[in-house]
């Protein structure tokens, strides 16, 4: 808006009147279009850069950025609570600090292959639509997470997408406003000018809103690491200069590099966001085999640790969030010491809000270590016998006892999904058959498997899977001995095995 009234007003009333103009024009437009923090923001800062360049003085974008800020807090304290003018401001930080430095990194970058006049027309779109829109981007990531405690991912994709068309809709749109004030039929004529730009900005951001995926809940720990990290980046560009070394550190291939490492980062935590499905992870293993539940609300529930600490640290690794260190459940569902060797390490390093056992027990030094820590986590330590329907998030766990006492059997619903795992000792087909005569999923994890309907006549499963390495056994749809590990995921009707459907 100002280049224009610049542009219109140096051949009007000639170059010395012209600022004071362009300083009336740029209020007027503020007032037209609601003088919202962001727009007075960028009012002030217009008119300080033309009063500097009117008397001589070259503006300084941090300097005027400061006295901006300067002048709207003093006449109004509480704008500093403003979620916009928070927003504004530090959408403008990040173009004073890294807009230039950027293009300049790229338009030496391109010149290196081409042209230097075909790197400067390169460098200004590639600039304006990207570089521009992500250094804002950064910086604003704090806020944004902070008061909204979400991540638009697709917000990346729809910044460039619009942002050619707003320079117009701005030029042409107060204008012609105007002109609908002064002459209400000509300007509802001509302000079809722009309608296909507004349809076109609307219509891609409502596009991009629907696309799944396209937001990520984040929590507080996550935006106080990227305050951390943003805040680490911009007192080394303001030092640059008093310590030349920290130049070679900030050089456009160093942040190209954290930005690909913060880009692997954030995309790893989209996968791991509830996506309202069940995800079961298997490990099988022959001395004791871990499952791993993910509810549709993300809760992590975990059937045995097995017996090396760095094997089950790497699986929740893994699975987990890189803020959520809490396990809402762990079953351990026979008195076998591989299952629970790792536990009190895992305990460590991990919050276990509660631990079910089987009723009989035998005592043991890991028992005595996971009895320890548990009283100074916190940790509820159950028996089978108190918890015998388990519900989180919408799925309900049944804990039946085996046939021989010492372990148990579960059986997993939601929906129209159910799951089966036997761990030990002898299926109870009467209590079974009482609750379930068809499973979704069958898991044997016993050292002599059988297929479910000839040791339960009557109850079948439509994948029964089995660690055969022992030998081989007719009826059972998966070897669990040829995986390192089976994913099983469902949306209580439709049923992924390791991606695919079988």
């Amino acid at each position: 808006v100002a280049g224009l009234l610049t542009l219109l007003l140096d051949k009007v009333i000639g170059k010395k009147l012209a600022p004071a103009g362009v300083i009336g024009g740029i209020f007027l437009y503020t007032l037209l279009v609601g003088a919202q923090a962001a727009v007075v923001r960028a009012a002030i800062m217009g008119s300080l850069s033309l009063m500097g360049r009117q008397i001589g003085r070259r503006s300084s974008g941090t300097n005027t950025l400061c006295f901006t800020a300067a002048i709207m807090v003093g006449l109004n304290p509480l704008i500093l609570q403003d979620v916009g003018f928070q927003l504004s401001f530090a959408a403008t930080l990040g173009l004073v600090l890294f807009a230039g430095p950027w293009q300049e990194g790229l338009t030496k970058f391109i010149t290196t292959r081409f042209s230097e006049q075909a790197a400067t027309r390169l460098s200004a779109p590639i600039s304006e639509y990207f570089l521009f829109t992500l250094a804002a981007q950064i910086t604003t990531l704090p806020i944004i997470i902070y008061h909204f405690g979400r991540l638009s991912i697709s917000s990346f994709l729809t910044n460039p997408l619009i942002l050619p068309a707003q320079p117009l809709i701005m030029i042409l749109g107060g204008p012609l406003v105007l002109l609908g004030m002064l002459f209400l039929p000509l300007g509802k004529i001509l302000i079809w000018l722009i309608w296909p730009l507004l349809y076109y900005t609307i219509h891609v951001v409502g596009l991009m809103a629907r696309w799944h995926g396209g937001v990520m809940a984040v929590n507080s720990g996550l935006a106080i690491s990227v305050v951390l990290v943003i805040f680490m980046l911009l007192v080394l560009w303001l030092m640059r200069n008093r310590h030349p070394k920290l130049a070679l550190w900030l050089r456009p291939t160093f942040l190209l590099v954290v930005l690909i490492m913060a880009n692997v980062f954030l995309w790893r935590e989209v996968f791991r966001r509830p996506d309202d499905r069940l995800h079961l992870t298997i490990h099988p293993a022959q001395d004791c085999t871990v499952l791993l539940i993910k509810t549709p609300a993300n809760s992590q529930l975990l059937y045995n640790t097995g017996k090396q600490a760095s094997a089950i640290n790497t699986l929740l690794g893994d699975a987990l969030p890189i803020f959520d260190r809490n396990l809402e459940l762990v079953l351990i569902p026979q008195d076998k010491s591989a299952c629970y060797a790792a536990m009190p390490k895992l305990m460590e390093r991990f919050t276990l809000q509660n631990i079910l056992f089987p009723p009989e027990m035998k005592t043991s030094g890991t028992l005595t270590d996971i009895s320890t820590l548990g009283s100074t986590q916190n940790t509820a330590l159950i028996t089978e016998g108190q918890a015998a329907v388990i519900q989180v998030d919408g799925v309900e766990i049944k804990n039946f006892p085996a046939q021989n006492g010492a372990s148990s059997v579960q059986e997993i619903q939601w929906h129209d999904f159910s799951a089966l795992f036997v761990w030990a000792g002898n299926a109870p087909c009467g209590l079974l058959s009482q609750q379930n005569a068809g499973y979704t999923l069958y898991v044997d994890a016993r050292p002599a498997p059988q297929p479910l309907a000839q040791e339960c006549p009557g109850i079948s499963a439509q994948i029964q899977t089995a660690n055969l390495a022992a030998g081989s056994v007719e009826g059972f749809d998966i070897d669990l001995s040829e995986y390192e590990r089976i994913s099983v995921e469902t949306d209580g009707e439709q049923l992924w095995l390791n991606g695919l459907r079988p």
